[in-house]
């Protein structure tokens, strides 16, 4: 059988293009079908409008209102969607065919769009993700935002909105919280459960919580929601033993769900898991060993930059039939909130389920106050967690200024098991933000030295030593 393709790509999101270009530079022949997914940097960089540490620059502050700032972050993101366009990789010789099409039930597997049918070797999954519809009384008579939608409203009507509740939890619902209450709105902000971000380290979340209320945002956890109604130009709900809220507008931040239905992929055998998302293995192949996916296909909502790392994967073991993969615990994830939240390795919760008693395991905290240089800043809020078991670093969770730009050095670090005493060789610039890493580890000698053999040690050398023998 001869192929027309050694890989058909399926989504022209960032994951999706990185794939098609690696695979073109890799000298096989490749096309990509947008299956109508363009990529957003959109969302991405609207958490520089409340940066402290990086303010927009361009926006004389005379009159940079909070409209003017999220304009300034869409017209970025939409330069760089024109320059990371999918007809880009045209002069790479990738086959750009713009549409949406299915798999069909053939042998040799085929995948038809506008009119065409595609044979290939391989099939990437890359695709989009959408929201999908919670199940909160009232809620599809109440007139309400995605966060996609309320970003894209004009700067005037932006401008105009004077309060907010916005129903959500997660790194998304978090950061458009604290954006719109620091461009002005009365937010309400009501989480689905007990944290705002579940998924992440208590202590360095607790700490953000304590942040956003302190910028003025109110936060309803654990209220359950009994229903929603509209009356004018207001919003009320009603929540189960608490007192009614209202606000102007209602955004709802949802659970991200990938957009397999015309895919067909239940005809050629790909499996589901509960979620809607496509189960793969390790090496990112379906139940299919034809199609692989990545990113929004299999976990419904990823950060950009994950998905790529994925891709650069999958691509190469579609290609080559390699079995790499990818270690989650070596990838930094981000919050971007002001201050934002690193988590790269371990927590320490879970550095305790994995190992067991008589292990060396110590966790390493330092305030930002500590340092000089936030408070030279006016930037004393966060502070830095280090997991440490056996003088090797397996875990750090960072919230505070700058804590982003350390996010790379932290996950080389974990990815090389690195010890302390390395660790601590390294010599930093002072006074900076990256002496808390430097600082922070340093506990691990105040511990080591702490130890009474270790102080009878120490003493018993040195009285050896005044004694002029040696």
């Amino acid at each position: 059988m001869i192929y027309d393709y050694d890989l058909v790509v399926i989504g022209a999101s960032p994951a999706g293009m990185l794939a098609a270009r690696l695979a073109s530079q890799w000298r096989s022949r490749v096309a990509l079908v947008t299956q109508n997914t363009t990529p957003c940097l959109f969302m991405d960089g609207l958490g520089l409008c409340n940066s402290s540490t990086h303010p927009l620059p361009h926006i004389p502050n005379n009159s940079r209102s909070f409209g003017d700032q999220v304009q300034w972050i869409s017209i970025v993101s939409d330069h760089f969607h024109q320059k990371d366009h999918p007809d880009g990789l045209l002069h790479l010789g990738v086959d750009v065919i713009h549409g949406s099409g299915g798999f069909q039930p053939e042998s040799p597997l085929k995948f038809t769009v506008t009119g065409r049918t595609l044979c290939s070797r391989r099939y990437l999954l890359a695709i989009r993700s959408e929201p999908t519809p919670l199940s909160i009384s009232g809620l599809k008579d109440c007139p309400y935002f995605t966060p996609q939608q309320l970003c894209h409203l004009p700067p005037q009507q932006l401008n105009e909105l004077g309060s907010i509740i916005m129903v959500g939890n997660g790194p998304m619902a978090v950061v458009l919280a604290q954006v719109w209450r620091r461009g002005g709105c009365q937010v309400i902000l009501v989480p689905q459960c007990s944290s705002i971000i579940p998924t992440m380290d208590e202590q360095v979340v607790s700490i953000l919580h304590a942040q956003l209320e302190a910028d003025g945002i109110e936060i309803l956890s654990d209220l359950r929601i009994e229903t929603l109604e509209s009356r004018g130009r207001e919003i009320i709900m009603h929540l189960h033993d608490a007192p009614s809220i209202q606000a102007n507008a209602l955004v709802v931040v949802p659970p991200m769900q990938p957009v397999v239905e015309p895919l067909n992929l239940s005809s050629v055998g790909v499996k589901l898991n509960s979620k809607g998302c496509i189960q793969v293995n390790h090496r990112f192949q379906t139940s299919h060993p034809q199609i692989y996916a990545c990113g929004n296909p299999i976990d419904g909502q990823v950060w950009d930059y994950m998905a790529c790392h994925e891709a650069t994967i999958a691509v190469r073991n579609a290609l080559f039939g390699t079995r790499q993969q990818v270690d989650y615990g070596k990838i930094p994830k981000v919050v971007w909130t002001d201050p934002p939240l690193v988590t790269v390795g371990l927590t320490p919760k879970e550095a305790k389920k994995y190992w067991y008693y008589g292990q060396s395991l110590h966790i390493l905290v330092l305030p930002y106050d500590q340092l000089v240089t936030a408070h030279f800043t006016d930037q004393t809020t966060g502070l830095c967690q280090m997991v440490v078991r056996d003088q090797i670093l397996v875990g750090c969770q960072m919230i505070g200024a700058a804590a982003v730009e350390f996010s790379g050095a932290i996950a080389l670090a974990i990815q090389h098991r690195l010890t302390l005493p390395q660790f601590i060789q390294l010599a930093l610039v002072s006074p900076t933000y990256g002496e808390i890493l430097h600082q922070t580890a340093m506990q691990w000698y105040d511990i080591q030295a702490s130890h009474p053999r270790h102080q009878r040690w120490l003493e018993t050398f040195f009285n050896w030593r005044r004694t002029g023998y040696w």
